[in-house]
């Protein structure tokens, strides 16, 4: 099973190197409020300062910041009400060499462009600074499925991969099946397969050949992929002898939270070796999370690296980044299971250490970075912008 995870994942990545193969992109003009811009970029802070006060040093420190040849700067724009307006006021004052201060709403409107969007930043360091802001895990939850629409999910993300034509391929099969299905005079069947037809056609939409794909999909697509059973009561569950080697210890089952029992688990934590609890004895709660990139401690491989590198200088954005996120899913595992949990630790094994986990945060970070450095699961990446993830690459 682990081997065929592997080879889909490797081939996933291929369509994805594939898709970001281009040849050609026009480089972005800028517009005409785009010269006002300029224009205050231009002109000296001294000036600026004496006609506008603070709001000129704030303009001018925008208009440096920002890549002013990225093609999404007027979708931020637009996103801002009365922010073109800012430049055009500014310029004004500029070249009647008069003294004055915005409107209100301008001003209001100046604020806003002080948070530019990651992608249109001219730094890739401050880029990396914006992005470093978004923090710390977040645990996906969806609604419980039913076996139909668990059934409903693709078992690899094949068809998201950019620019990927693989979503013809699986409306040709279902085609054939429903045919098959007709001809045997198994109705429902067939009007199963129609109905996943219309779905797949209707859900697949994309931007610059990226296609979307919500958290919580991914996150099921995830457990399809590894062939987490969706149980009857509508729960995805792992089995303990799904992994290769535990991650759970039971020297500490039974140990107090007293002073001996402190001992203890101190003296057992310095062992190099600590006997496990039979892999079979239980399962696990599924429980996916996504990290920002940024705050994954994962060495990313080769092919994960070049995939990032082309988002960051995509040819048809004038080799500018295409995203202002990006997010690492891990098909992950609930921990406040009495395997993991003791006394007020969460005891997690990794393949270079037993540790003794603090918090909650930590423990399901030290654990799902270890299930993906290990190769127990694979995890995926989803690229934001606007507010809005598309499926990007495999880790």
């Amino acid at each position: 099973m682990k081997t065929n995870l592997k080879k889909i994942a490797t081939e996933t990545q291929e369509l994805v190197l594939a898709g970001l193969e281009e040849r050609s992109a026009s480089l972005c003009k800028i517009p005409g409020w785009g010269q006002d811009i300029r224009k205050v970029l231009d002109t000296p802070l001294e000036t600026l300062t004496e006609y506008l006060g603070d709001t000129g040093k704030k303009l001018k420190s925008f208009a440096d910041r920002v890549n002013l040849q990225h093609p999404d700067l007027e979708l931020f724009f637009d996103s801002i009400p009365h922010s073109k307006d800012v430049y055009a006021a500014a310029v004004n004052l500029i070249n009647y060499r008069t003294k004055g201060e915005l409107t209100p709403e301008l001003n209001v409107a100046v604020d806003y462009l002080q948070q530019p969007k990651p992608r249109i930043l001219k730094s890739a360091e401050e880029r990396e600074k914006f992005r470093a802001i978004k923090a710390g895990a977040r645990t996906i939850n969806f609604k419980p499925l039913d076996e139909d629409a668990f059934y409903a999910y693709p078992e690899h993300f094949k068809r998201y991969a950019r620019n990927s034509k693989y979503y013809k391929e699986e409306i040709n099969q279902f085609q054939e099946k429903q045919i098959v299905f007709q001809t045997k005079n198994m109705p429902e069947m067939a009007s199963s397969y129609n109905k996943r037809i219309k779905d797949l056609e209707t859900s697949i939409t994309d931007t610059c050949g990226f296609f979307r794909l919500h958290p919580e999909d991914a996150a099921i697509i995830l457990a399809k992929l590894h062939a987490f059973p969706n149980s009857p009561g509508k729960v995805i569950n792992i089995y303990s002898n799904y992994f290769s080697k535990p991650f759970w210890a039971d020297d500490f089952v039974g140990v107090d939270d007293g002073p001996i029992g402190e001992l203890k688990r101190s003296l057992i934590l310095q062992t190099k070796y600590i006997p496990f609890k039979s892999q079979s004895a239980t399962n696990f709660l599924y429980s996916p999370r996504m990290y920002p990139l940024s705050h994954f401690p994962l060495k990313l491989g080769e092919k994960t690296r070049v995939i990032i590198e082309k988002a960051e200088t995509l040819t048809i954005m004038g080799n500018n980044p295409f995203f202002d996120y990006y997010w690492v899913i891990v098909p992950g595992v609930e921990v406040n299971h009495n395997y993991l949990r003791h006394g007020e630790d969460w005891i997690i094994r990794t393949s270079k250490e037993i540790k003794a986990c603090k918090t909650q945060e930590e423990a399901e970070l030290t654990l799902d970075t270890h299930l993906v450095e290990s190769g127990e699961v694979v995890a995926c990446i989803l690229g934001e912008r606007e507010g809005k993830c598309y499926y990007l690459c495999m880790v």
